[in-house]
């Protein structure tokens, strides 16, 4: 079970991080990740390497235990994508071409590659259909569509919300872009970013009827912040008056939505958030607003007992006993693997 894999890897695995064996690295490359992973096991003989990164990095370690014949544990990754080949390519060519490592659809992606995490897929279903049973009629998505972990929460609510009968009317994906060079105008200027001109004539009853959702992509810059795309899909979806909002979200694009909602004072009949309704720090970002939202944590520190011991398990305190950082946040959350 998730528990005697925790208590097993946290004492006699060698906790692998990106850059050196002693300081870590927030931003590796992919390339680097199976190269140093590699190094890992070779020089230290392991044969259970821990990986303390999310769904991104995490197959590239994974790799490096596949091609070494090394389990590789990877609690902080739960998009399904990391242990599961893609379910429309057709030859084998086709599927490591979508996802390296995979040689047939549906198939286990890596043999070595275990997990701790409940899928992220899973993660707003329980919301999805609590909506419908409250007799929700139409639904709008904000996720961060780029990343593996925030694509699968928002793939898996998707699917549930469509095989329930709740009409998608918009679908919008966010990406938020480093700039290279933060002087340059495009870095500091706001986006002008517009999206209620993409309604159709005829409004939400047109979308309903042609059963074609507004779907964009948004895209923003270091200088200008996630409020450039929450403000719009705020509009869209007040001009929609949508029923319920699910952002597939991490935390700075969570706080954006919430109060691009308040500020416009349009409150949908639900919002379902991720990543930031755990967080203690969510009550100082929005305020009263908090009392409105609902969605999925890992990281909630007010469940306790026998009952709950995989929430304890991934909690940062269980692994920091002298942390004094309440911030559940990925960067922490990984933190928490670091041999001290």
């Amino acid at each position: 079970g998730t528990k005697v894999g925790l208590m097993f890897f946290m004492k006699d695995a060698t906790v692998f991080q990106a850059g050196s064996s002693t300081a870590y690295d927030a931003n590796p490359t992919n390339a680097q990740l199976t190269v140093l992973g590699k190094e890992a096991v070779n020089t230290n003989n392991v044969n259970v390497l821990l990986s303390n990164y999310g769904s991104g990095y995490t197959p590239y370690v994974a790799k490096a235990g596949e091609d070494l014949g090394r389990v590789i544990l990877g609690p902080g990754a739960a998009a399904e994508s990391v242990y599961v080949c893609p379910a429309t390519c057709t030859n084998e060519a086709e599927c490591q071409s979508a996802a390296f490592g995979c040689t047939m659809a549906s198939s286990r992606r890596f043999k070595y590659l275990f997990g701790s995490f409940s899928p992220a897929g899973y993660y707003f279903r329980n919301f999805v259909s609590l909506s419908v049973m409250k007799r929700a009629k139409t639904v709008a998505f904000f996720s961060e569509h780029t990343k593996s972990f925030t694509a699968a929460m928002r793939d898996g609510a998707r699917t549930t919300a469509e095989d329930l009968g709740l009409k998608v009317v918009a679908d919008i994906g966010i990406k938020y872009v480093t700039c290279l060079d933060t002087t340059s105008e495009t870095c500091t200027k706001p986006t002008k970013n517009q999206l209620t001109d993409l309604i159709p004539a005829g409004g939400i009853q047109k979308i309903l009827d042609d059963g074609k959702p507004i779907e964009h992509n948004l895209e923003t810059y270091l200088g200008a912040g996630y409020k450039d795309l929450a403000d719009p899909f705020a509009e869209l979806a007040k001009a929609l008056d949508v029923d319920v909002v699910i952002g597939a979200t991490y935390y700075d694009s969570c706080v954006a939505l919430v109060k691009a909602f308040s500020e416009l004072k349009f409150y949908p009949k639900s919002l379902a958030v991720a990543a930031c309704v755990g967080n203690p720090n969510l009550y100082d970002a929005v305020g009263k607003d908090l009392r409105w939202l609902s969605g999925p944590t890992q990281w909630v520190n007010s469940l306790s007992g026998p009952d709950y011991i995989e929430t304890a398990l991934l909690n940062v305190k269980h692994y920091i006993k002298d942390s004094s950082s309440d911030d559940p946040s990925p960067l922490q959350f990984y933190n928490a693997f670091v041999a001290k």
